[in-house]
Order: C-alpha cells, then structure tokens, then sequence
C-alpha cells in the first residue's frame, strides 16, 4: 500500500446498506462450454450437487423483501435448464421486485419471451462475435450462434429489454465493430444494449492469461479511446446503450464529464447483495464456489436473513474494508469513494484478498500507466517522478 499512514490502524464500521438485490446461481450446469467462463460449470446433466428447491428461493425472496429488495439475478450456469427457473420469475413479480435473467438464450422459445415480457424481464446474452464461426468457436458449441441470434431476434421483436453482452479478449476484440453493425439491424421495440465485458483471468480464462490473449493495460486504454472516440457516438445515433465494465481510472477525465463514465462499473453493487450458490449456500457472489470460506449458511436450511445482513462478522468487516482499507494502488487513488475497488471477486481471485486492488487498476498502475492526477498527495508526487 502506498499512504504513508501505519498499516494496523482501527477500521470504523460501516453500517449496513439496504439489501437491494439477491443473486441466485441456480445451477451449476450449463450447455455451452465457455473458454473464459469463471464459474466453470460441469456439462449439462451432470450437476455435481443437491440443490435448493422453488421454496427454498421464494422463502429468501420474502424475507429478503423487507430489507430492501428491488432486483433478482438468475445466472447459473445456464438458469434456463432449470425448471425452477420460470416458477421464479413468476414470484419475483409477485412480490413487485424486478428479474434479470443472464443466459446464453439457446432455450428461449415463443412460451419463454411471454412470460419474460409479462413480468418485465430484464435479458442479458452472451454473444462473443458477429459470425458463427467465432462465436460458436469461444462456446465450445457448433449452431450455439444459430440458436442465440433466433432468440435475440424473437425477444428484440416482442418488446424485451436485452443487453448483448460480449466476453472480449485480444483475439475477439475486432469483432465489437461488427457486433454493434450486426444488432443494429434488429427489429427493436424495447431498449437494446450492448456490453463489452474484458475477460479477467477467473476460471476456465486463466489458460487465456497463460496464452497471452486477455487484454494487457495498453489494450484496455485503448479499447477506452475507441469506446469514448467512436463508439459511443455511433451507440447514440443508432439508438443502442453501450457499456464498458471497466473501473474509472482508465477513462478520460472530459470522456467522464460528458457521460462516459456510465460505461464504468463504478463499484460491482456487492455491498447491496447477496448471492445463493445452486447447493443453496449463501455467498457474496460466484466467487464463493472457489472460496467456500466466504459462506454464510444456506437456504436449504434454518437461517434469520435480517441478522444475517446486519450483523454477519464477515459482511461487517467486508464494509469496513472497502470504505477504509483497500491496499494496492485503491489505498491512494481518489476515484475509491465511488468505485469502492471495484469487483471484488477479481479481487479475492487474482489478488487473493478481498482487499486487494482490481488486477486491472494494479496492473495500470505497474505499468506506469495510472493517471498520477488520480492518486492522492503523498502518492502521486511519488508515482510522478517514478515515472
């Protein structure tokens, strides 16, 4: 850590936030078989686990309801091989909270996009590519392009929102152009958006960091220069959201006065969550299935949600570690009071603490790339004339 202050100092306790929203990983299989997928599920079929029952998750939605509940996230795996799954959104609508479904869309038909534009679904798709050749290749699935373009059409036609979501990594990042050409074509009665997503080495993507092809810091300061100098206004004119999941530090600061630092992820909303793995364990997110550590019962169970939230020891220190003692370059840059360090499940993955930096913002940084205007005074003078 780069501040001058002592290292064992007292951290002040954060209060809890409202519990905004609940993660539900529903199943740890999935019919695709992803290069850089960070759960890692197992082949469809051959779920490795006992998992929680429709009751199991419309108990924790009630209790979860007074808390501060406005969203439901069902990801998997792929959520749809579930038959829970539709049962589900039914009863998130239910109780007047909001679904977000993330799925690679192979299994959505006619009776599917309905019942999505019934209960006011949100869907996110995965498409890593404009052709099938390259998309289907990074699925590890021949005709899964096929399959994913019918749905996106089915639901872009019936008034679903969708947010296109694209895995990019230096071998596929060519294709965002022709991705945004591609949907611009659709036929479009909600709001379509499309998300470029970096692929971090979690997971099944580490073999991607060991090839050389997820993106260094030059690569992602140059994905920003052509996200804020082309492609946003290219989005805007053509009437399509475009996000960056990528932390603060990399933009521009006039790119950030003018609206692009929407495309940041800003803090990854962790401290207004929590996150049911499919065995029912209750985690902060899908990290928990490689860090079982950070389990805090399961809903399979007997558990109280509302003491839980408030009072878990590690959810208390998780808040105060955040607001008050990241390390890494996080302890001096200033832009922390709004990103908070971004995801920690990067984190904890590559960093191996929840209070370690984003290995993105990290690896800015010894590159000699991070902004000294963005660190804090002793640090920056420091960083300056380093470089």
């Amino acid at each position: 850590m780069l501040a001058d202050e002592p290292a064992a100092q007292k951290v002040p306790e954060v209060p809890a936030p409202p519990l905004r929203s609940l993660y539900f990983y529903l199943t740890d299989e999935c019919n695709q078989r992803c290069i850089h997928c960070w759960i890692n599920p197992t082949l469809e079929g051959r779920s490795r686990t006992q998992r929680a029952s429709l009751d199991d998750y419309c108990r924790l939605i009630d209790a979860a309801a007074p808390l501060g509940l406005k969203t439901v996230k069902l990801t998997g795996g792929e959520p749809l091989l579930r038959e829970e799954t539709l049962p589900i959104i039914r009863y998130v609508s239910q109780v007047g909270a909001r679904t977000i479904l993330e799925t690679n869309a192979m299994l959505v038909g006619s009776r599917e996009a309905e019942l999505f534009k019934e209960h006011r679904v949100s869907v996110g798709i995965s498409l890593d590519g404009s052709t099938p050749a390259v998309h289907d290749r990074r699925r590890g699935l021949a005709g899964a392009f096929e399959r994913t373009w019918r749905a996106l059409e089915l639901m872009t036609g019936r008034g679903i929102p969708v947010t296109v979501t694209a895995a990019v990594s230096r071998s596929n990042r060519e294709e965002i152009p022709k991705m945004l050409d591609l949907l611009a074509g659709l036929e479009r009665k909600a709001p379509l958006a499309f998300k470029i997503n970096p692929i971090m080495a979690l997971g099944r993507a580490r073999k991607l960091e060991h090839t050389g092809d997820t993106l260094s810091p030059e690569d992602l300061l140059h994905l920003v220069r052509q996200v804020c100098d082309e492609l946003l206004p290219w989005s805007k004119d053509h009437g399509i959201g475009l996000l960056l999941q990528l932390e603060l530090a990399f933009f521009p600061i006039d790119a950030l006065a003018q609206g692009a630092g929407k495309a940041g992820v800003c803090h990854c909303g962790f401290l207004n969550l929590l996150s049911v793995l499919a065995d029912g364990s209750l985690t902060l997110c899908g990290i928990g299935y490689t860090a079982p550590e950070l389990t805090m019962g399961n809903i399979r169970g007997e558990y109280d949600l509302a003491a839980l939230w408030q009072e878990h020891p590690m959810l208390r220190g998780i808040r105060s570690t955040v607001h008050h003692a990241l390390e890494g370059v996080c302890g001096d840059c200033l832009f922390h009071p709004i990103c908070l360090g971004g995801c920690r499940a990067s984190a904890l993955g590559t960093g191996g603490s929840l209070a370690a930096s984003p290995p993105n913002c990290q690896a800015l940084y010894d590159a000699g790339l991070f902004p000294p205007t963005r660190l804090r005074e002793p640090a920056a003078s420091r960083y300056a004339a380093l470089l």
